[in-house]
Protein backbone atom coordinates (compact mmCIF):
# COMPACT_ATOMS: atom_id res chain seq x y z
CA UNK A 1 0.00 0.00 0.00
CA UNK A 2 2.22 3.48 -1.14
CA UNK A 3 2.52 5.64 1.81
CA UNK A 4 0.51 8.71 0.67
CA UNK A 5 -2.97 6.20 1.61
CA UNK A 6 -1.55 5.74 5.11
CA UNK A 7 -3.83 7.66 7.55
CA UNK A 8 -2.19 10.32 10.02
CA UNK A 9 -2.39 7.88 13.14
CA UNK A 10 -1.21 4.93 12.49
CA UNK A 11 1.23 3.26 14.35
CA UNK A 12 2.94 -0.20 13.71
CA UNK A 13 4.54 -2.15 16.89
CA UNK A 14 7.69 -4.16 15.30
CA UNK A 15 9.67 -6.60 16.43
CA UNK A 16 7.61 -7.88 19.17
CA UNK A 17 6.53 -11.51 20.65
CA UNK A 18 2.84 -11.14 19.76
CA UNK A 19 1.09 -13.17 22.39
CA UNK A 20 -2.24 -14.91 20.65
CA UNK A 21 -4.83 -16.63 22.44
CA UNK A 22 -3.39 -20.22 21.34
CA UNK A 23 0.60 -19.55 20.51
CA UNK A 24 3.06 -16.53 20.35
CA UNK A 25 4.55 -15.18 17.67
CA UNK A 26 8.27 -13.79 17.69
CA UNK A 27 9.02 -10.84 15.70
CA UNK A 28 5.86 -9.87 14.37
CA UNK A 29 4.41 -6.78 13.45
CA UNK A 30 1.02 -5.38 14.94
CA UNK A 31 -0.54 -1.86 12.72
CA UNK A 32 -3.06 0.05 14.57
CA UNK A 33 -4.93 3.21 13.09
CA UNK A 34 -8.24 4.77 13.99
CA UNK A 35 -9.04 2.57 17.55
CA UNK A 36 -9.08 -0.85 15.31
CA UNK A 37 -6.09 -3.27 14.81
CA UNK A 38 -5.21 -3.03 11.47
CA UNK A 39 -3.01 -5.69 10.84
CA UNK A 40 -0.80 -7.70 12.10
CA UNK A 41 2.09 -10.56 10.72
CA UNK A 42 4.44 -13.15 11.58
CA UNK A 43 6.43 -16.33 10.96
CA UNK A 44 2.81 -18.77 11.51
CA UNK A 45 0.47 -15.65 12.63
CA UNK A 46 -1.90 -16.45 10.20
CA UNK A 47 -1.79 -12.68 9.57
CA UNK A 48 0.00 -10.74 6.72
CA UNK A 49 3.24 -11.28 6.06
CA UNK A 50 5.96 -9.13 7.99
CA UNK A 51 7.28 -8.42 4.26
CA UNK A 52 4.64 -5.48 3.91
CA UNK A 53 6.25 -2.36 3.74
CA UNK A 54 5.98 -0.89 7.63
CA UNK A 55 3.37 2.19 8.22
CA UNK A 56 2.79 5.12 9.60
CA UNK A 57 5.33 5.89 13.10
CA UNK A 58 7.06 2.76 14.07
CA UNK A 59 7.97 2.17 17.52
CA UNK A 60 10.42 -1.05 17.96
CA UNK A 61 9.43 -3.61 20.34
CA UNK A 62 11.73 -6.39 19.75
CA UNK A 63 11.83 -8.63 22.91
CA UNK A 64 8.61 -7.43 24.71
CA UNK A 65 5.84 -9.00 24.62
CA UNK A 66 2.69 -7.86 22.50
CA UNK A 67 -0.38 -8.45 24.76
CA UNK A 68 -4.35 -8.00 24.22
CA UNK A 69 -5.27 -5.70 26.88
CA UNK A 70 -6.31 -7.12 30.07
CA UNK A 71 -9.49 -6.80 31.62
CA UNK A 72 -10.39 -6.83 35.18
CA UNK A 73 -13.87 -8.03 35.98
CA UNK A 74 -13.65 -7.40 40.23
CA UNK A 75 -11.61 -4.17 41.22
CA UNK A 76 -12.75 -1.95 44.62
CA UNK A 77 -9.56 0.47 43.96
CA UNK A 78 -5.69 0.93 43.70
CA UNK A 79 -3.19 3.34 44.05
CA UNK A 80 -4.99 4.64 47.58
CA UNK A 81 -8.07 5.18 45.59
CA UNK A 82 -11.33 3.15 45.58
CA UNK A 83 -14.27 2.97 44.00
CA UNK A 84 -16.56 4.95 46.47
CA UNK A 85 -20.08 6.26 46.04
CA UNK A 86 -19.44 9.10 48.62
CA UNK A 87 -16.32 10.15 46.66
CA UNK A 88 -16.39 12.07 43.50
CA UNK A 89 -16.10 10.64 39.78
CA UNK A 90 -12.56 11.98 39.23
CA UNK A 91 -11.73 9.76 41.91
CA UNK A 92 -12.90 6.57 39.82
CA UNK A 93 -10.84 7.72 37.65
CA UNK A 94 -8.19 7.80 39.71
CA UNK A 95 -8.77 4.29 40.49
CA UNK A 96 -8.92 3.96 36.15
CA UNK A 97 -5.41 5.43 35.76
CA UNK A 98 -3.62 3.22 38.27
CA UNK A 99 -4.90 0.55 36.50
CA UNK A 100 -3.89 1.25 33.56
CA UNK A 101 -0.37 1.16 34.12
CA UNK A 102 -0.73 -2.18 35.33
CA UNK A 103 -1.89 -3.26 31.57
CA UNK A 104 -5.60 -3.10 32.21
CA UNK A 105 -7.20 -1.36 29.65
CA UNK A 106 -11.06 -2.41 30.61
CA UNK A 107 -12.80 -2.80 33.97
CA UNK A 108 -15.51 -3.29 36.13
CA UNK A 109 -16.03 -0.93 39.23
CA UNK A 110 -16.87 -3.25 42.03
CA UNK A 111 -19.21 -1.85 44.71
CA UNK A 112 -21.97 -2.84 47.15
CA UNK A 113 -25.12 -1.04 45.99
CA UNK A 114 -25.37 2.65 46.91
CA UNK A 115 -28.08 4.02 49.92
CA UNK A 116 -28.75 6.46 47.01
CA UNK A 117 -30.12 4.44 44.13
CA UNK A 118 -30.06 7.68 42.38
CA UNK A 119 -26.68 7.75 41.94
CA UNK A 120 -26.66 4.61 39.43
CA UNK A 121 -28.47 6.86 37.07
CA UNK A 122 -25.54 9.63 37.67
CA UNK A 123 -22.81 6.55 37.10
CA UNK A 124 -24.56 5.26 33.72
CA UNK A 125 -24.50 9.31 32.73
CA UNK A 126 -21.27 10.07 34.02
CA UNK A 127 -18.84 7.23 33.70
CA UNK A 128 -19.61 4.14 32.89
CA UNK A 129 -17.90 3.64 28.89
CA UNK A 130 -16.52 7.06 28.73
CA UNK A 131 -13.27 7.97 27.54
CA UNK A 132 -10.93 8.50 30.11
CA UNK A 133 -7.26 8.78 30.98
CA UNK A 134 -7.14 5.59 32.25
CA UNK A 135 -8.75 1.89 32.09
CA UNK A 136 -11.50 2.29 30.48
CA UNK A 137 -14.96 1.73 33.05
CA UNK A 138 -17.19 -0.89 31.61
CA UNK A 139 -19.58 -0.61 34.26
CA UNK A 140 -20.35 -2.13 37.28
CA UNK A 141 -19.44 -5.25 38.99
CA UNK A 142 -22.32 -4.91 42.09
CA UNK A 143 -21.04 -7.33 44.70
CA UNK A 144 -24.23 -7.68 46.89
CA UNK A 145 -26.53 -6.82 48.38
CA UNK A 146 -27.57 -10.53 48.30
CA UNK A 147 -25.05 -12.17 50.32
CA UNK A 148 -25.11 -14.74 52.70
CA UNK A 149 -24.70 -13.11 56.36
CA UNK A 150 -22.20 -16.08 57.32
CA UNK A 151 -20.10 -15.41 54.24
CA UNK A 152 -20.21 -12.04 54.09
CA UNK A 153 -16.54 -11.38 54.63
CA UNK A 154 -15.75 -7.77 55.19
CA UNK A 155 -19.06 -6.11 54.15
CA UNK A 156 -21.32 -5.36 56.74
CA UNK A 157 -24.17 -6.86 58.33
CA UNK A 158 -26.57 -3.63 57.12
CA UNK A 159 -25.50 -3.42 53.87
CA UNK A 160 -27.29 -7.09 52.87
CA UNK A 161 -30.64 -7.44 52.04
CA UNK A 162 -33.16 -11.08 50.70
CA UNK A 163 -32.83 -10.77 46.86
CA UNK A 164 -36.92 -9.86 45.48
CA UNK A 165 -37.38 -9.15 41.68
CA UNK A 166 -39.11 -5.79 42.95
CA UNK A 167 -35.90 -4.97 44.25
CA UNK A 168 -34.03 -6.12 41.71
CA UNK A 169 -36.17 -4.49 38.57
CA UNK A 170 -35.49 -1.29 40.42
CA UNK A 171 -31.83 -1.88 40.37
CA UNK A 172 -32.18 -2.46 36.74
CA UNK A 173 -34.60 0.19 35.80
CA UNK A 174 -31.51 2.59 37.55
CA UNK A 175 -27.87 1.03 36.46
CA UNK A 176 -29.65 0.09 33.02
CA UNK A 177 -27.17 -1.56 30.76
CA UNK A 178 -24.26 -0.34 33.02
CA UNK A 179 -24.63 -2.88 35.24
CA UNK A 180 -22.75 -5.87 33.74
CA UNK A 181 -22.19 -8.79 36.97
CA UNK A 182 -23.50 -8.94 40.20
CA UNK A 183 -23.10 -11.20 42.60
CA UNK A 184 -25.53 -13.09 44.89
CA UNK A 185 -25.68 -16.12 47.30
CA UNK A 186 -27.89 -18.26 45.49
CA UNK A 187 -29.45 -19.96 48.77
CA UNK A 188 -30.98 -17.20 49.97
CA UNK A 189 -34.99 -17.48 49.97
CA UNK A 190 -36.15 -15.09 46.36
CA UNK A 191 -32.89 -15.93 44.88
CA UNK A 192 -33.68 -18.68 42.27
CA UNK A 193 -36.36 -16.05 40.81
CA UNK A 194 -33.70 -13.14 40.57
CA UNK A 195 -31.63 -14.86 38.88
CA UNK A 196 -33.77 -15.69 35.75
CA UNK A 197 -34.78 -12.07 35.79
CA UNK A 198 -31.14 -11.02 35.97
CA UNK A 199 -29.86 -13.11 33.24
CA UNK A 200 -33.25 -12.33 30.88
CA UNK A 201 -32.60 -8.70 31.34
CA UNK A 202 -28.65 -9.20 29.99
CA UNK A 203 -26.53 -9.59 33.41
CA UNK A 204 -24.25 -11.85 34.57
CA UNK A 205 -25.14 -13.36 37.60
CA UNK A 206 -22.22 -14.74 39.71
CA UNK A 207 -22.55 -16.99 42.99
CA UNK A 208 -20.35 -15.65 45.92
CA UNK A 209 -20.60 -14.83 49.47
CA UNK A 210 -22.61 -17.96 49.43
CA UNK A 211 -23.18 -20.95 51.81
CA UNK A 212 -24.76 -22.75 49.03
CA UNK A 213 -24.41 -26.32 49.08
CA UNK A 214 -23.33 -28.24 45.85
CA UNK A 215 -27.14 -28.83 44.86
CA UNK A 216 -27.66 -25.26 45.87
CA UNK A 217 -25.18 -24.12 43.23
CA UNK A 218 -26.28 -26.81 40.43
CA UNK A 219 -29.69 -25.65 40.84
CA UNK A 220 -28.15 -21.70 40.70
CA UNK A 221 -26.07 -22.90 37.87
CA UNK A 222 -29.56 -23.97 36.31
CA UNK A 223 -31.43 -20.84 36.47
CA UNK A 224 -28.83 -18.81 35.02
CA UNK A 225 -25.47 -18.43 36.97
CA UNK A 226 -22.72 -17.86 34.83
CA UNK A 227 -19.71 -17.09 36.95
CA UNK A 228 -17.98 -17.92 40.75
CA UNK A 229 -16.82 -14.66 42.10
CA UNK A 230 -13.23 -15.47 43.68
CA UNK A 231 -12.99 -19.29 43.40
CA UNK A 232 -12.50 -20.62 47.04
CA UNK A 233 -13.12 -17.85 49.08
CA UNK A 234 -16.10 -16.59 51.08
CA UNK A 235 -18.16 -19.81 50.31
CA UNK A 236 -18.59 -23.00 51.37
CA UNK A 237 -15.77 -25.31 50.51
CA UNK A 238 -14.66 -28.20 48.84
CA UNK A 239 -15.67 -31.63 51.07
CA UNK A 240 -15.71 -34.95 49.75
CA UNK A 241 -19.22 -36.19 51.25
CA UNK A 242 -20.71 -32.23 50.39
CA UNK A 243 -18.55 -30.60 47.97
CA UNK A 244 -20.28 -27.23 48.06
CA UNK A 245 -20.17 -24.22 46.03
CA UNK A 246 -16.42 -24.60 45.51
CA UNK A 247 -17.06 -28.41 44.17
CA UNK A 248 -19.61 -26.59 41.90
CA UNK A 249 -17.64 -24.42 40.29
CA UNK A 250 -15.25 -26.94 39.20
CA UNK A 251 -18.06 -29.60 38.34
CA UNK A 252 -19.93 -27.38 36.11
CA UNK A 253 -18.82 -27.00 32.80
CA UNK A 254 -20.82 -23.50 31.67
CA UNK A 255 -19.66 -21.95 34.87
CA UNK A 256 -17.05 -19.71 34.32
CA UNK A 257 -14.97 -19.49 37.74
CA UNK A 258 -12.71 -15.90 38.98
CA UNK A 259 -8.97 -16.56 40.56
CA UNK A 260 -7.38 -14.53 42.55
CA UNK A 261 -4.11 -15.82 41.75
CA UNK A 262 -1.91 -13.86 44.06
CA UNK A 263 -0.66 -16.78 46.50
CA UNK A 264 -2.35 -15.29 49.40
CA UNK A 265 -6.23 -15.88 49.07
CA UNK A 266 -6.12 -19.42 46.95
CA UNK A 267 -2.92 -21.95 47.76
CA UNK A 268 -1.21 -22.52 44.47
CA UNK A 269 -2.32 -26.38 44.68
CA UNK A 270 -5.96 -25.48 44.68
CA UNK A 271 -5.24 -23.12 42.02
CA UNK A 272 -3.60 -25.97 39.83
CA UNK A 273 -6.73 -28.08 40.94
CA UNK A 274 -9.22 -25.98 39.17
CA UNK A 275 -7.17 -25.32 36.24
CA UNK A 276 -7.33 -29.47 35.73
CA UNK A 277 -11.13 -29.38 36.57
CA UNK A 278 -12.14 -26.11 34.54
CA UNK A 279 -9.45 -25.89 31.82
CA UNK A 280 -7.70 -22.34 30.19
CA UNK A 281 -10.77 -21.18 28.84
CA UNK A 282 -12.64 -21.89 32.19
CA UNK A 283 -10.65 -19.73 34.35
CA UNK A 284 -10.91 -16.09 34.87
CA UNK A 285 -7.87 -14.24 36.80
CA UNK A 286 -8.99 -10.87 38.87
CA UNK A 287 -7.30 -9.07 41.36
CA UNK A 288 -10.25 -8.36 43.91
CA UNK A 289 -8.11 -5.25 44.25
CA UNK A 290 -8.44 -3.07 47.29
CA UNK A 291 -7.44 0.72 47.79
CA UNK A 292 -3.65 -0.21 48.78
CA UNK A 293 -2.67 -2.57 45.16
CA UNK A 294 -0.63 -0.92 42.92
CA UNK A 295 -0.32 2.18 45.67
CA UNK A 296 3.29 3.60 45.86
CA UNK A 297 2.90 3.98 50.21
CA UNK A 298 1.49 0.31 51.49
CA UNK A 299 2.28 1.32 55.33
CA UNK A 300 -0.93 3.45 54.88
CA UNK A 301 -4.21 3.04 56.82
CA UNK A 302 -6.97 3.99 54.34
CA UNK A 303 -10.84 3.62 53.95
CA UNK A 304 -12.61 0.76 52.25
CA UNK A 305 -16.31 0.62 52.71
CA UNK A 306 -17.22 0.78 56.28
CA UNK A 307 -13.90 -0.41 57.53
CA UNK A 308 -9.96 1.50 57.26
CA UNK A 309 -7.72 -1.44 56.08
CA UNK A 310 -3.95 -1.87 56.16
CA UNK A 311 -1.16 -3.96 54.88
CA UNK A 312 -0.44 -6.94 58.09
CA UNK A 313 1.92 -9.93 56.62
CA UNK A 314 1.45 -8.93 52.80
CA UNK A 315 -1.93 -8.72 52.38
CA UNK A 316 -4.77 -6.43 53.12
CA UNK A 317 -6.76 -6.81 56.22
CA UNK A 318 -9.61 -5.44 57.76
CA UNK A 319 -9.50 -4.31 61.86
CA UNK A 320 -10.24 -7.76 62.39
CA UNK A 321 -7.62 -9.96 60.74
CA UNK A 322 -9.97 -10.77 57.74
CA UNK A 323 -8.62 -10.58 53.60
CA UNK A 324 -10.22 -7.14 52.71
CA UNK A 325 -9.77 -7.45 48.30
CA UNK A 326 -5.83 -7.98 47.28
CA UNK A 327 -2.73 -6.14 47.07
CA UNK A 328 -2.62 -7.98 43.61
CA UNK A 329 -2.27 -5.97 40.16
CA UNK A 330 -3.02 -8.13 36.79
CA UNK A 331 0.07 -7.93 35.27
CA UNK A 332 1.42 -9.64 38.71
CA UNK A 333 -1.68 -11.97 38.74
CA UNK A 334 -0.91 -12.83 34.64
CA UNK A 335 3.40 -13.40 35.77
CA UNK A 336 1.62 -15.25 38.94
CA UNK A 337 0.08 -18.00 36.81
CA UNK A 338 2.95 -18.89 34.54
CA UNK A 339 4.10 -20.08 38.08
CA UNK A 340 1.85 -21.42 40.30
CA UNK A 341 -0.26 -22.90 37.17
CA UNK A 342 2.70 -23.93 35.20
CA UNK A 343 0.84 -22.37 32.52
CA UNK A 344 3.18 -20.72 29.23
CA UNK A 345 2.25 -17.13 28.71
CA UNK A 346 -0.23 -17.04 25.94
CA UNK A 347 -2.66 -19.24 28.25
CA UNK A 348 -2.29 -16.45 31.61
CA UNK A 349 -2.90 -13.39 29.16
CA UNK A 350 -5.85 -15.80 27.72
CA UNK A 351 -7.32 -15.58 31.70
CA UNK A 352 -6.68 -12.45 31.98
CA UNK A 353 -8.36 -10.85 28.07
CA UNK A 354 -9.83 -13.00 26.21
CA UNK A 355 -12.04 -15.09 29.07
CA UNK A 356 -13.14 -11.91 30.97
CA UNK A 357 -14.42 -10.70 27.45
CA UNK A 358 -16.02 -13.81 26.79
CA UNK A 359 -17.54 -13.91 30.01
CA UNK A 360 -19.20 -10.07 28.99
CA UNK A 361 -20.11 -11.12 25.43
CA UNK A 362 -17.43 -8.79 23.86
CA UNK A 363 -15.32 -10.45 22.80
CA UNK A 364 -16.18 -9.51 19.26
CA UNK A 365 -14.53 -6.38 19.55
CA UNK A 366 -11.98 -6.65 22.94
CA UNK A 367 -9.80 -9.57 24.21
CA UNK A 368 -7.07 -10.89 21.54
CA UNK A 369 -4.80 -9.56 19.13
CA UNK A 370 -6.98 -10.07 15.68
CA UNK A 371 -7.78 -7.46 12.52
CA UNK A 372 -10.82 -5.22 13.42
CA UNK A 373 -10.90 -5.40 17.51
CA UNK A 374 -10.31 -2.78 19.21
CA UNK A 375 -6.68 -1.51 19.28
CA UNK A 376 -6.76 -2.03 23.43
CA UNK A 377 -2.66 -3.83 23.80
CA UNK A 378 -0.66 -4.15 26.51
CA UNK A 379 3.42 -4.20 25.99
CA UNK A 380 5.11 -6.18 28.55
CA UNK A 381 9.13 -6.44 29.26
CA UNK A 382 11.18 -9.61 29.67
CA UNK A 383 10.08 -9.83 33.73
CA UNK A 384 6.38 -9.31 32.93
CA UNK A 385 6.45 -6.09 33.72
CA UNK A 386 4.05 -3.19 31.91
CA UNK A 387 5.79 -0.85 29.71
CA UNK A 388 2.76 0.67 27.61
CA UNK A 389 -0.86 0.69 28.02
CA UNK A 390 -2.47 1.41 24.70
CA UNK A 391 -6.73 2.29 24.81
CA UNK A 392 -8.65 2.41 21.39
CA UNK A 393 -5.51 2.80 20.01
CA UNK A 394 -4.00 5.71 22.18
CA UNK A 395 -1.00 5.84 24.39
CA UNK A 396 -1.98 5.95 27.75
CA UNK A 397 0.87 4.98 30.01
CA UNK A 398 4.50 4.53 29.39
CA UNK A 399 7.10 3.28 31.98
CA UNK A 400 9.41 6.10 32.23
CA UNK A 401 12.31 3.91 32.32
CA UNK A 402 10.99 2.86 28.44
CA UNK A 403 10.01 6.48 27.46
CA UNK A 404 12.31 7.26 24.87
CA UNK A 405 10.92 4.18 22.73
CA UNK A 406 7.65 5.65 22.72
CA UNK A 407 8.79 9.21 22.01
CA UNK A 408 7.53 9.53 18.93
CA UNK A 409 4.13 9.23 20.49
CA UNK A 410 3.79 11.95 22.67
CA UNK A 411 3.76 9.37 25.71
CA UNK A 412 1.25 10.54 28.43
CA UNK A 413 2.26 12.76 31.52
CA UNK A 414 0.80 10.03 33.68
CA UNK A 415 3.77 8.00 33.20
CA UNK A 416 3.82 6.63 36.68
CA UNK A 417 1.40 5.57 39.62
Amino acid sequence: MPISSTPPDVITLQGGILVLPDRLITGGILEIGGGKIIALGGPGSGGESTDRELRGTIVDVSGRYVCPGFIDLHVHGGGGHDFDWQQPWSEWEQVARVHAAHGVTSLLATVPVPHDVHLLYEFRREVAGKEMTGSTILGLHLEGPYLSPVRRGCWPQSSLRLPRPDDCRALLQAAGPSLKVITLAPELPGAMECISLLKAAGVVVAMGHTDATYDQAVQAARAGVRRVTHLFNAMRGLHHREPGTAGAAMDLPGVMAEIICDGVHVHPAAMRLALRAKGVDGLNLVTDASPLAGAPDTTLEVPFGQFPVKVVNGACRAPDGSLAGSLLTLEQAVANATRFLEVPLWQAVRMASLNPARSLGIDDCKGSLETGKDADITVLDNDFGVEATFIGGRLVYVDPAAAGRYKPLNPPHHQSQ
